[in-house]
């Protein structure tokens, strides 16, 4: 799947593009409950990741790359990997900004991935392509 960009996520996109707000840091968050996102989805929609090692993780504006190829766009930020000390099942991840009250999109993973109870990581490094 992927990433779906919600109604809220629009608005501070476009809000952000316009210098109407001031930009700041997305998160990135892991969710656990089996959904498919869509765009009137809010922050309350996901469950978040509860496991004592995970932390959600802030992504600095100036550490996206931004490319341009044969007339397609492309935000690319570092691999970032979280950290699970027992057993969890996450479907996606979704991104909010810095205050983790306004989502701005959702991605699930093609399937669950599941941590074992001995804890694990994952891995995610974000592509997003403008259209």
């Amino acid at each position: 799947m992927s990433l779906v960009i919600s109604n809220l996520g629009d608005v501070l996109v476009l809000q952000r593009a316009l210098n109407y707000s001031s930009p700041g840091n997305l998160k990135i968050h892991l969710f656990t409950n089996s959904i498919s996102p869509s765009k009137t989805d809010t922050v309350s929609t996901y469950t978040e990741a509860s496991d004592s090692s995970y932390a959600a993780i802030s992504l600095t504006g100036a550490s996206w790359s931004v490319t341009t190829v044969s007339s397609v766009t492309t935000a690319t930020y570092a691999a970032q990997t979280f950290t699970f000390a027992g057993a969890q099942t996450v479907y996606g991840y979704y991104l909010t900004d810095s205050s983790s009250t306004t989502l701005v999109g959702a991605e699930a993973f093609p399937s669950a991935l599941t941590i074992p109870s001995g804890g694990g990581t994952i891995t995610i490094t974000l592509n997003i392509t403008g259209n």
